[in-house]
């Protein structure tokens, strides 16, 4: 018998490719607030309550700005480490060049000294 949550990537959550979890809760939970968000302002503007709808969409507003903010956040915390490290790399190479450059201009500083003599 198959595994319900088996796909191609068997590290990740349910076989699905990275971050479609996270993606798709996401989106949910925004598509859940938008809906919730209409429903309160349809409601609330016909019953003429505009003060209380101001506050319950200002609180569900806050909740799904969270969700975005973490989603996205999470996502460009992964590529800020991808980029830092990439930079550390690049760093690293250019002081070998300069440690490199430095050896020569001993090594010839040394032979121009020697052939003085």
């Amino acid at each position: 018998m198959g595994c319900f949550c088996c796909g191609d990537h068997p590290d990740e959550a349910c076989g699905y490719p990275p971050k479609t979890i996270r993606a798709t809760l996401s989106l949910i939970t925004v598509v859940i607030g938008l809906l919730i968000e209409g429903f309160l302002v349809v409601y609330f503007a016909t019953t003429g309550e505009g003060t209380n709808a101001m506050g319950v969409i200002g609180i569900i507003s806050t909740e799904v700005g969270a969700v975005i903010a973490f989603y996205f956040g999470s996502r460009s915390d992964q590529e800020m480490k991808k980029v830092t490290d990439d930079i550390a790399l690049e760093v690293e190479d250019g002081m070998d060049k300069i440690v490199q450059m430095e050896a020569g201009i001993l090594k010839e500083r040394t032979n121009r000294r020697r052939n003085k003599r």
